[in-house]
């Protein structure tokens, strides 16, 4: 990942507040904003390359038999290849998070120059607090989780398209 800029907190919490005013109710967004809010984190502009795709986890999470990341997560590449296909072609009863998955897919429809609020970190529990097996410090976790899950199944289609995107750190980096 390369780092573009160091961002006053103030503004990530911003853009993520304006994205969640935007987009269907998250009821563990408001209590996550709030937790970066109080904190004393580090919070970088950094553009997403192909070499990161692999290092970038999703949370355990589970959809019944559609999607299912296991408890020690799943690289955003690998998601791709396992479900993209699955969400292009979904068409039953949509639970809210397939919903979030298929309106980001929208999104991506242009994704040069895109910016979304999505954000990942280096620290697991600055990303989805409780969620993530902590694997160190050669990966990141993604803290904007459908949107990631649904540009894992985009880069699959269309194939890799730079992101910018918000990082939070625990400690500063250079």
């Amino acid at each position: 990942m390369k780092i573009k800029s160091l961002v006053e907190k103030d503004i990530f919490i911003k853009d993520w507040s304006v994205d969640q005013a935007n987009s269907e109710i998250d009821i563990n967004a408001t209590d996550r904003i709030q937790f970066h809010a109080n904190s004393s984190f580090f919070y970088y502009e950094i553009e997403l390359e192909e070499s990161d795709i692999n290092k970038l986890y999703l949370p355990h999470h589970i959809h019944g038999s559609f999607v299912s990341v296991p408890p020690s997560g799943m690289s955003v590449s690998q998601f791709g290849q396992t479900y993209s296909d699955a969400i292009y072609n979904y068409n039953q009863d949509e639970s809210i998070c397939i919903r979030r998955i298929k309106r980001a897919l929208e999104w991506f429809g242009d994704a040069k120059g895109v910016k979304l609020f999505m954000y990942v970190s280096n620290a697991p529990n600055l990303a989805v607090k409780g969620h993530y097996m902590d694997m160190g410090n050669s990966c990141y976790y993604a803290g904007s989780t459908h949107k990631f899950a649904a540009y894992s199944a985009w880069i699959m289609k269309n194939g890799f398209v730079p992101l910018t995107l918000y990082m939070a750190s625990e400690t500063a980096l250079s």
